[in-house]
């Protein structure tokens, strides 16, 4: 079973709208992902080192 919000589920969508591997290739290319620890939800900040 493939979990609704999961990496697999991801690729099964691509797939099948027909995306082509070179315009996904360039999507993820242009990503910026940055990990944010906190010590509690609530306290979730954005910050810039």
């Amino acid at each position: 079973m493939v979990q609704p919000v999961s990496i697999e589920s991801a690729v099964a969508a691509i797939k099948e709208h027909g995306f082509s591997e070179e315009y996904v290739q360039n999507v993820i290319d242009d990503l910026s992902i940055e990990l944010i620890i906190t010590a509690h939800p609530t306290e979730a900040t954005k910050r810039t080192v």
